[in-house]
């Protein structure tokens, strides 16, 4: 809790203070906003009219996704529409200085601050829509990155489809109302973010990096501005600054339509980028390429980028992972067994291979079985057993494979017994993806020092005393009562105290001394989370 506190303090001094992260007097410059009045009305009465009127006729310029303007909405509906972020005197209120500060110190929680600059931000106007399109862009800001803080900015969706994290989901519209209601902004803001050790030693890595970065933000390019997206044969005014971008030369015909051979250059960008091949330049396409041209020179860029792609994946696991619960961090080959923050068992893993690689999700384990089966799943079965069967039905045997039909469907299993490729026990957390964790005959592939070798479950390499650290909470469950069980017979037992467990997948750890661990990307998906992130 300590190290949590000490990041929050962190950065209220550093919002404050730090002329080599922040903007120069920021604080000074936003707290005391510049003046308006409402010309229109003249009261706050006439902003609330403009801001349902702003949110009716113009969604689409706030809010490029639903769950933020949905949020929004409901927001300043539960607030009768009356402004959220401006002083009775018209100017900024302190609440808002520093919403929008911190935003602009986005970096540190490992988000990029243009996601969340809005033009208002720099300056307001003196009418009665301006004052409304401010307050909503300020709400706006807020949510797009409460929505980030709590479960990540990648599309998990589209990283791989072996992820089946659900990230926390966030009501944004209570974190607008909490905040706008509350003093405490800095605290509020700190709490949208995971509290795991884990998480909170990378940021304070990240931090300490950001903060050693003294060199100017080079930008080699103005920045594309937004606008339609551009297709193939669409004429505009930014495709000059596209062509310039990817170093292509103009056409002799019009340089300002979008040809073939810039749709090929974006297409590259994009695959470079982890975005969808399209050749269409949207709002995704177009956030990444300034990125891509606004990158600062100081602090190493590698580093950076696998601190926040650890960060991120952070952001995918439950809040509360469970006082007593299993953590299995595939690309270090272990799985311990944790309480109270400390760990009870430590042990060697063998995990899924590239090919069929072990998925990432939370689960629940709710009973194990002693003595299981084995009914082997329709992917094993059509990869390897299938074309044993065709070329050598013996082998099948040699194995204790049984070949059980029933009608046009063909099932492979394997009784229970020492060649059991199960082994004696595994445990059960029921799922849509078949993973388990289980223990095995094959003892030698713990010896190695890369254990990627199974079909996507688990294997265990003590499983007894895994299972002595797990069943704790669980009355007689000893030792020498889950061998007593042991025999020709599956025996199910159901836990009368569920625990949870993650599959999860980090391949950058820092300890509570400030040392990192690397660990090899199993299965690529560091650089594909770059792309999605435009890091």
């Amino acid at each position: 809790m300590s190290q949590r506190l000490s990041v929050a303090a962190a950065l209220s001094f550093l919002v404050i203070s730090s002329p080599s992260v922040a903007e120069p007097n920021i604080d000074a410059r936003l707290a005391h906003g510049p003046a308006f009045t409402i010309a229109e009305s003249g009261s706050q009465g006439g902003a609330s009219f403009s801001i349902r009127n702003r949110l009716a006729e113009a969604r689409a310029i706030f809010f490029e996704d639903r769950r933020i303007r949905d949020a929004v909405t409901a927001f300043y509906e539960s607030r009768s529409f009356e402004p959220a972020w401006l002083a009775p005197n018209g100017t900024w209120s302190d609440r808002a200085a520093r919403v929008v500060a911190r935003l602009r110190f986005a970096r540190v929680d490992g988000f990029e601050p243009a996601d969340y600059e809005r033009p208002s931000f720099a300056s307001l106007g003196a009418r009665a829509a301006d004052v409304a399109t401010a307050d909503i862009e300020v709400s706006s800001a807020l949510a797009a990155y409460a929505l980030h803080a709590f479960g990540g900015r990648v599309d998990i969706r589209r990283l791989a489809p072996f992820v089946y994290a659900t990230p926390p989901i966030p009501d944004l519209a209570g974190v607008l109302a909490r905040i706008a209601d509350t003093d405490a902004t800095a605290a509020m803001l700190e709490s949208l973010h995971p509290a795991h050790p884990g998480f909170v030693a990378l940021r304070l890595e990240l931090e300490r990096l950001l903060a050693t970065d003294t060199q100017p933000q080079s930008v080699s390019r103005r920045p594309i501005p937004s606008g339609p997206a551009l297709r193939l044969g669409m004429s505009d005014m930014r495709v000059p600054a596209l062509r310039e971008r990817f170093a292509l030369t103009a056409p002799e015909t019009r340089s300002d339509v979008v040809d073939a051979a810039l749709i090929a250059a974006v297409r590259a960008f994009q695959r470079a980028h982890g975005l969808e091949p399209t050749g269409v330049v949207g709002s995704a396409t177009l956030r990444a390429l300034n990125r891509d041209d606004t990158r600062s020179s100081g602090a190493p860029a590698d580093r950076l980028a696998e601190i926040i792609v650890n960060m991120e994946r952070w952001r995918w696991l439950p809040r509360d992972l469970g006082d007593l619960h299993v953590w299995v961090n595939v690309p270090e080959y272990l799985v311990r067994v944790v309480q109270s923050g400390r760990e009870r068992f430590v042990g060697r893993t063998v995990v899924g291979k590239r090919e069929t690689p072990t998925p990432m999700f939370s689960d629940e384990l709710e009973y194990f079985v002693v003595n299981p089966s084995w009914t082997v799943p329709p992917g094993i079965a059509r990869r390897e057993f299938f074309p044993l069967l065709a070329s050598n039905p013996e082998a099948l045997a040699r194995r204790g494979i049984q070949v059980i039909r029933n009608g046009r469907r063909t099932v492979f299993r394997q009784p229970p017994g020492e060649r059991n490729a199960l082994g004696r026990i595994k445990f059960m957390f029921p799922n849509d993806h078949s993973i388990y964790l289980h223990d095995t005959p094959a003892r030698g592939y713990f010896q190695r020092q890369v254990r990627a070798f199974s079909n996507g479950c688990v294997r265990v390499d003590n499983p007894l005393a895994f299972a002595e650290a797990v069943f704790q909470r669980e009355a007689n469950m000893t030792v020498g009562r889950i061998e007593g069980m042991y025999g020709n017979s599956e025996r199910h037992v159901r836990l009368r105290h569920k625990v949870p467990v993650h599959l999860a997948y980090f391949t950058l750890m820092i300890d509570e001394h400030g040392e990192s661990r690397r660990l090899a990307d199993v299965y690529g998906l560091d650089e594909r989370m770059r792309g999605l992130l435009g890091l």
